[in-house]
């Protein structure tokens, strides 16, 4: 798996990030949820994958939303207080950065939510 970002790039969008080496791994886990989601790298002429700055926005917003996870209570919680597992969902917002809204006008046709 190529890292989407750095720390510090991630530092830059998020000032309050935590120290190394937690953010590595919030970064490593919040990019495993990420990928499978986010269509595939371009590569460039040397086979290595480019990053899209949009995909280093995501990965630090979902960074900072798994951190604020471990914060507060689950969105959805399912079984009991004692084997329970909190689902936390993309956010619109990451999802967006990951596959934008098709920005082509459409004539003719009512345009889709």
């Amino acid at each position: 798996m190529t890292p989407w970002a750095t720390p510090e790039q991630i530092r830059e969008i998020w000032a309050d990030a935590p120290d190394s080496p937690r953010l590595d791994n919030l970064a490593l886990a919040a990019q495993e949820v990420l990928e499978p989601y986010a269509p595939a790298l371009k590569l460039d002429e040397a086979g290595d994958p480019v990053i899209p700055r949009r995909y280093v926005e995501a990965l630090a917003l979902q960074c900072r939303e798994v951190w604020g996870a471990g914060l507060r209570d689950g969105d959805f919680l399912i079984g009991d207080a004692d084997y329970a597992v909190r689902l936390r969902f993309i956010s619109d917002a990451v999802r967006g950065l990951l596959r934008p809204r098709n920005p082509r006008p459409r004539f003719g046709r009512p345009a889709t939510p």
